[in-house]
């Protein structure tokens, strides 16, 4: 089998860095899109390379209108073998029903909802095979708290459209959500205070849109999240739907 190779926006950070690391390691060619974080996205381009992985730096921002679609024009005439698309990139601002604003609103459902589903769309029309899409969700599609609440719209909103995704797309693109828990620390919260709250939400979901079932995973490290067997058409869960259907290995 030929090398295979992922796109993954905002690979340079977090848990998409964490993704591109473990994907590389697995002998994935990676296309790292990063906004800012130019300096974090060089660095990550050295570690993958140093796994023996080729790789490419794409630089946009997603809020803008034709940004989705050119991203994935340019990462395709460099890995026509591209097959897997991780949307990660999301922007995480603290607001609440007291505190919203139009402005932050727009941001937030452009980016985290509106931009992931251009990226399928282009993906699904320029890829030469069969793919594969992951939408990085949150606990929150199931688990909803009016804090970060832009946000959390935003993570519902993709939640449903990587459904009717995975109903229009199916069956040359598989479209599926992964929702992790908290995996990593995030803005001024202590390592205490990680901990806590990491050990209080046990248990999060990932979303295999070809069975439509709900798979639940103790919540794992970023690297561990389980994009490389939704990638490769394994589910990976102990629910009662995989059981009976005899599909994963539990």
């Amino acid at each position: 089998m030929g090398r295979k190779a992922a796109l993954i926006t905002g690979a340079a950070r977090r848990i998409g860095r964490a993704i591109a690391t473990h994907l590389a390691g697995e002998g994935w060619d990676i296309a790292i899109h990063f906004n800012t974080s130019r300096g974090d996205a060089l660095s990550l381009e050295q570690e993958v390379t140093h796994k023996g992985a080729a790789c490419r730096l794409y630089a946009a921002d997603l809020n803008e209108q034709d940004a989705a679609t050119q991203l994935v024009e340019q990462c395709v005439a460099d890995f026509p073998h591209a097959c897997l698309l991780v949307n990660s990139a999301s922007v995480f601002k603290r607001d609440t029903i007291a505190t919203l604003s139009p402005s932050l609103w727009d941001e937030h459902l452009r980016i985290n909802a509106l931009a992931p589903i251009l990226l399928t769309r282009a993906f699904h029309r320029l890829s030469a095979a069969q793919n594969c899409v992951i939408n990085m969700l949150d606990q929150k599609v199931a688990n909803a708290t009016p804090d970060f609440f832009s946000y959390t719209i935003s993570k519902l909103a993709l939640h449903n459209a990587t459904r009717m995704l995975a109903m229009s797309l199916w069956p040359k693109t598989r479209v599926n959500g992964i929702a992790p828990g908290i995996v990593l620390r995030s803005g001024d919260q202590t390592e205490a205070q990680f901990r806590a709250v990491h050990n209080r939400v046990a248990c999060r979901y990932a979303v295999d849109h070809r069975a439509g079932d709900n798979h639940r995973w103790r919540t794992p490290p970023a690297e561990q999240v389980p994009v490389r067997g939704f990638a490769e058409g394994v589910r990976r869960c102990c629910c009662r739907s995989c059981r009976r259907t005899g599909t994963a290995a539990c």
